[in-house]
């Protein structure tokens, strides 16, 4: 069997997401600078994204959640700014 032989091209529909458009550039880019920005934004996606899901288990489990306070309203720009990128 050739290695010819045994390519195929399939079309990959991704999302609009920072994850998938990290997952395009590591693809196609070869720029090392680019890919460790994109890295660190996916990185920082992912940690405040698991801030902001503690911070809702623990209003699940009857921990009050102040809607005031600024470290809660700076990771929720912090996200939102992030994920719209």
């Amino acid at each position: 069997m050739d290695i010819k032989d045994c390519h195929v091209e399939e079309r990959l529909c991704l999302g609009s997401d920072m994850y998938s458009y990290t997952f395009f550039k590591f693809i196609k880019a070869d720029n090392p600078i680019l890919l460790g920005g994109l890295m660190m934004k996916s990185y920082f996606t992912v940690v405040i994204q698991i801030f902001l899901t503690t911070l809702k288990w623990n209003e699940k489990l009857g921990k009050p959640i102040f809607l005031g306070d600024a470290k809660l309203n700076v990771a929720r720009v912090i996200c939102s700014y992030i994920m719209h990128m």
